[in-house]
């Protein structure tokens, strides 16, 4: 059964969290010996609108659900990671386009996320979600069946496209699904608990199959998982109708400014791993165990802290740990045991950005009203996607420069020097964010609390 959503709708004033009504049925549950606490979705917020009420399990599901597109996201980029040698052996993938198929996923995603954004908020949510959901299940299939280094890179950009009609929207089903509070807090927390998950899946899934029986069955499995996802959805997901005098043609056409969005939308770990110490695809793949671990660590100790400390803090406490992972590996030597280096910077490194995204997905959903909603998360996605290819292109380029113009003899003493001046590079970046947010979360606060 679909959950119906109408946004805004005025709310009851004996529906209001404290009205009548509302201490009654609060009553009545606490004389039955039941938790005091609402379900999930059945309190109404003023600002956001109408909340129906929905059971656990159900909550559970749509929560599942939205983390699971978030999840696949992330699994492609770790299958990619560890098979990326050898897919570039077998479709004659050559070394200045080795790349391609990371950045221009990213880039394809950072391009489309403002329109679709936009164009959720008149036509649905769940329409355009869906969508893209299903057109990504395709073109993975197909990047499993590219035979060339065209076909991959062309599919890997139309997979990005996919992926953008997902990422914003997702935004927009969860604060229309639970009112501000721990629900609320748990769904953003848990998308983004899907994203290390995903890819420490897809680093595994990459090793394990390009060993074993080739690596473009771990893109069919994705392709499976992402049709499971799919079907749930269409009973799960909640169905969000904004209410407008315009008709959804006048609003595409007039509400949505075309021309700016078009404007606006105008790996260095493994390949140490793979092409320095050359270990195998799943050696490779397993050592990024601790990277993703902390990363599903930190999203759930997010989820818990971010009602209880100041915003501030947590972002720059957070900067602070991931500041000193750069420098870890920018200093590795070839020979050096992996437990005294490596694994310290893999652990490290994801806790900033880990932070980031819950606090921010959360930020948003309080600050922008219902109608918005896709639009809000599709702009902070096209930054995070434009930042990860940019970052990507950026960090490449030096190291292959500094690596074509290395005085060292041995080839692999060049490779190094090339990726420890990219990791110089990321930590020049990182220093910037401990003042940026420092001085620029000055007056947060704290964010997920519960409305009173």
């Amino acid at each position: 059964m679909e959950i119906e959503l109408q946004v805004p709708m005025p709310p009851a004033p004996s529906l209001l969290p404290g009205g009548p009504s509302s201490r009654k049925r609060h009553a009545d549950a606490g004389d039955a010996g039941q938790p005091r606490v609402p379900p999930p979705s059945l309190e109404v917020d003023v600002e956001e609108g109408a909340y129906r009420d929905i059971s656990r399990a159900k909550s559970l599901t749509v929560i599942a659900t939205l983390a699971g597109i978030s999840f696949l996201n992330t699994m492609g980029s770790g299958i990619l990671i560890s098979a990326l040698p050898r897919i570039a052996d077998d479709i004659g993938l050559t070394e200045g386009f080795l790349l391609w198929p990371a950045t221009v996923y990213a880039l394809a995603a950072g391009c489309l996320l403002l329109i679709f954004g936009a164009v959720a908020d008149v036509l649905g949510a769940k329409l355009v979600w869906m969508t893209g959901s299903i057109l990504y299940m395709i073109f993975t299939v197909a990047v499993g069946l590219s035979q060339t280094g065209v076909q991959i890179i062309l599919f890997r950009t139309f997979v990005g496209a996919s992926i953008s009609m997902c990422l914003p929207t997702a935004v927009s089903l969860i604060t229309n699904t639970f009112p501000r509070g721990t629900w609320r807090n748990v769904a953003f927390a848990s998308n983004g608990i899907g994203q290390p998950l995903g890819f420490s899946v897809g680093l595994i899934l990459g090793g394990v199959f390009t060993d074993t029986i080739g690596w473009r069955w771990s893109f069919y499995i994705m392709a499976i998982i992402n049709l499971v996802i799919s079907i749930s959805a269409i009973w799960v997901l909640p169905n969000i109708q904004s209410v407008n005098e315009k008709s959804k043609k006048r609003r595409l056409i007039e509400d949505i400014d075309w021309v700016g969005a078009f404007v606006m939308s105008a790996a260095l770990g493994t390949l140490f791993f793979q092409r320095v110490l050359k270990l195998s695809a799943l050696q490779s793949s397993t050592r990024f165990l601790p990277h993703v671990l902390m990363g599903a660590v930190v999203n759930i100790i997010t989820g818990y802290l971010i009602s209880r400390v100041q915003l501030r803090t947590l972002v720059v406490v957070s900067a602070l740990i991931t500041l000193s992972a750069s420098p870890i590996m920018a200093t590795i030597k070839i020979h050096e045991s992996y437990w005294h280096a490596a694994f310290w910077g893999l652990l490290l490194s994801p806790v900033n950005p880990d932070v980031l995204f819950t606090a921010s997905n959360l930020v948003i959903s309080n600050a922008y009203p219902p109608d918005v909603q896709s639009l809000a998360g599709g702009v902070f996605n096209e930054i995070c996607q434009f930042g990860n290819s940019v970052g990507l292109a950026v960090t490449a380029a030096i190291a292959s420069s500094v690596t074509a113009h290395s005085d060292l003899s041995d080839p692999v003493d060049r490779l190094l020097q090339g990726y420890h001046a990219a990791f110089w590079t990321i930590f020049t970046a990182t220093v910037l964010v401990v003042p940026v947010s420092f001085f620029g979360l000055a007056k947060s606060g704290l964010v997920g609390k519960k409305d009173i």
